[in-house]
């Protein structure tokens, strides 16, 4: 979350110090009481006037401030010195000229796919990474030959070239997607698909751990094998049917932003530690949220 904050407002929210009050605290609330089975399938509950209901709006407006609040600063700073741009994400959004709706909006798909999907993603890194420590030797190794055993800075082009680093990221998102169901789209016509025939209007949307988990396309899904993504190994149908982030033009816009993020905490962690454990007769635990699931690794 503090890797968040700076790269998209330019602040440290300062949370691993348990500073969670704020604009996190609104959101975490807004995120986990929002996207709940009740509401999604009656959404005019929420105008209720009941005491959870109103709390969760009084949260999102509070949220809603807060970042129209940082757009308006990134504003008057852009027309003080419009030659000193910020290095975050809303003062690169306001210098485009993007409409203030359109970068309130990317504000909140960077928040989700940048704290609580890709969070979860390395919770699952770390629970794999102890259960296969001759996979985590081989990643900490390619960590040494690039960096020189640790002793120069890693650099963008470094982790655009390590290609171990690269299938284990893709294998865990495999392995254990957090996210198993794509957004829902509706049919605009009537379709046959497959020889299924769906009329105009209809709810679809794509599971995606049917797809990663098929023994059909992938051999043997249930072991983890990050060298499954060696090109010389990988088919065009798992190609295709690797869908973490959706695909298109409505494909995640904090796709890289969640890549980059998950492979420098690996960096992070492997250059600190040579090896990482489960805890003696540890059995993970998962927790589920409205969206992801994950491994409780504070019982790891």
């Amino acid at each position: 979350m503090d890797a968040l904050g700076v790269c998209i407002f330019g602040k440290d929210f300062d949370s691993l110090n348990g500073n969670l009050e704020g604009p996190i605290e609104a959101y975490n609330y807004v995120l986990h009481n929002s996207i709940t089975p009740l509401l999604m399938m009656f959404p005019s509950l929420v105008k209720l006037p009941l005491p959870r209901y109103l709390e969760l709006k009084r949260k999102m407006k509070y949220f809603d401030s807060y970042c129209w609040d940082i757009i308006n600063q990134a504003k008057k700073e852009r027309d003080s010195n419009p030659t000193d741009q910020k290095p975050n994400l809303v003062s690169l959004l306001v210098n485009n000229d993007l409409e203030d709706n359109v970068v309130r909006d990317n504000i909140g798909v960077f928040f989700l796919a940048g704290h609580e999907t890709t969070a979860a993603t390395l919770n699952w890194a770390i629970y794999l990474l102890a259960n296969y420590p001759q996979v985590t030797q081989k990643l900490r190794q390619e960590f040494i030959q690039k960096t020189q055993n640790f002793s120069v800075p890693l650099t963008f082009e470094d982790l655009k070239d390590m290609n171990y680093l690269d299938w284990f990221v893709k294998e865990n998102m495999r392995f254990y997607p957090t996210v198993s169901v794509l957004t829902e789209r509706w049919t605009s016509s009537d379709l046959v698909i497959n020889d299924w025939f769906l009329p105009k209007h209809t709810s679809v949307s794509i599971n995606i751990v049917s797809m990663l988990k098929d023994k059909s396309i992938w051999g043997d899904p249930e072991v983890f094998d990050p060298e499954r993504w060696n090109p010389t190994r990988l088919t065009k149908e798992q190609r295709e049917c690797n869908l973490p982030f959706s695909y298109g033009p409505r494909i995640c816009i904090g796709m890289n932003f969640s890549l980059v993020e998950q492979k420098v905490f690996l960096y992070c962690l492997l250059k600190k530690f040579s090896s990482v454990k489960l805890a003696p007769g540890c059995v993970c635990e998962v927790v589920k949220s409205s969206i992801v699931h994950s491994p409780d690794v504070s019982k790891l």
